[in-house]
C-alpha cells in the first residue's frame, strides 16, 4: 500500500480484530479514525447480493462529486470490471481476506486510486460488512473533474490470519496447478520475482 490512509486503515483494523478474522462494527470508533475519516467507507454485503455503500467519507464523495450513500459499490466501476469487483467483495466476506486495489479513472490515466477492503462483523458472527479506505489522487495534485467510473488496474488478496491459501471450494482445481500455479481462493497465483 502506497497511501498513508490505506496503510493506517489496515493497521487500525488489524489492531481491532486481534486474533479474530474481523472486528465488530461496534468497535469502530470515529475518534480513532479522525485523521483518515474522509477516506473511509462502509459497505453492507450479503450472500448473493453486491455491496451497498452505507457510509462514504468526504474525500470519496468529493472525488465522485456525489453523495454515495445507498449506491451499489460496483456501480462506481466501469461495466467490464463490475463482475471482478463483486468477486473481490465475496472474497473479503467469505474468506476473511484483505484486498488492495489499484485503479485509474476510466477516461483519465492521470488519475489514480488506491483502495483497501477489509471484512467487518455487523451482526453477530457473520462477516457481513466491509470497511475500507479509498484515496484518489491526480499526478499534478488537482482533481479537475469528477470521477465517472473507476477502472480496475491491480488487485492483491491476502489472508491476515496467516493462512497461506483459501480453503478449497467445490470447484475442481484445473491442470494449471500442475504447471506451477497455486490456488488462492478464486485466483491462481504463479510465483515470480518482485515487481
Amino acid at each position: 500500500m502506497k497511501q498513508t490512509a490505506t496503510r493506517d486503515m489496515y493497521r487500525i483494523w488489524t489492531a481491532l480484530r486481534g486474533a479474530r478474522p474481523a472486528p465488530e462494527r461496534g468497535q469502530i470508533d470515529p475518534v480513532n479514525l479522525s485523521s483518515i475519516l474522509q477516506y473511509i467507507f462502509l459497505l453492507e454485503t450479503a450472500e448473493g447480493r453486491p455491496g451497498r455503500i452505507r457510509l462514504a467519507g468526504t474525500h470519496i464523495c468529493s472525488a465522485f462529486d456525489a453523495e454515495l450513500r445507498g449506491r451499489a459499490f460496483q456501480d462506481l466501476w466501469r461495466p467490464e470490471d463490475r463482475h471482478m469487483v463483486i468477486d473481490l467483495l465475496d472474497t473479503v466476506r467469505d474468506e476473511a481476506a484483505a484486498v488492495v486495489i489499484g485503479a485509474s479513472e476510466d477516461a483519465n490515466d492521470a488519475l489514480q486510486a488506491e483502495m483497501v477492503l477489509l471484512p467487518l462483523r455487523t451482526s453477530g458472527r457473520a462477516l457481513d460488512g466491509v470497511i475500507g479506505a479509498c484515496v484518489v489522487t491526480a499526478r499534478d495534485g488537482l482533481l479537475r473533474r469528477p470521477v465517472v467510473h473507476l477502472s480496475l488496474e491491480t488487485q492483491r488478496v491476502s489472508w491476515p490470519s496467516g493462512r497461506t491459501h483459501a480453503p478449497e471450494d467445490r470447484m475442481a482445481v484445473p491442470a494449471l496447478v500442475h504447471m506451477g500455479a497455486r490456488r488462492e481462493g478464486r485466483f491462481f497465483v504463479y510465483d515470480g520475482g518482485r515487481i
